[in-house]
């Protein structure tokens, strides 16, 4: 089981085929609101800190799309109000800069001096 702290809370990451029953409502609004037809991922709080993603997910998709459940942890607890597609270009962005960057991630990790 991974775990991420995010503001002080401990987050557990799952994967589970019932994702898509628990996530995806049928309806007009989902219909209206997503024009994907199901969630990659969701964050929760209630009853306890989790992280859903979708089993399907592998490689940089599920890198970027835990990224953002994660910015999405601490856009409420911060209380951001960041639009949800902030939080997605966001996310996008900040992986590409941990996968072309690794070198320096290592760095900053480490608390080393950058030069």
């Amino acid at each position: 089981m991974t775990t991420v702290n995010i503001c002080g809370y401990r987050f557990t990451i799952n994967r589970s085929k019932e994702f898509h029953a628990l996530t995806v409502k049928p309806g007009k609004w989902h219909q209206e609101l997503f024009s994907y037809p199901k969630y990659l991922g969701r964050c929760g709080f209630n009853p306890k800190e989790e992280i859903w993603i979708a089993p399907e997910l592998s490689g940089g998709a599920e890198g970027a799309t835990i990224l953002h459940e994660i910015i999405e942890a601490v856009d409420t607890f911060m209380r951001l109000k960041l639009r949800h597609d902030k939080i997605t270009m966001l996310a996008d962005g900040l992986y590409q800069i941990l996968i072309d960057n690794p070198e320096l991630i290592l760095k900053l990790l480490k608390r080393q001096r950058i030069e």
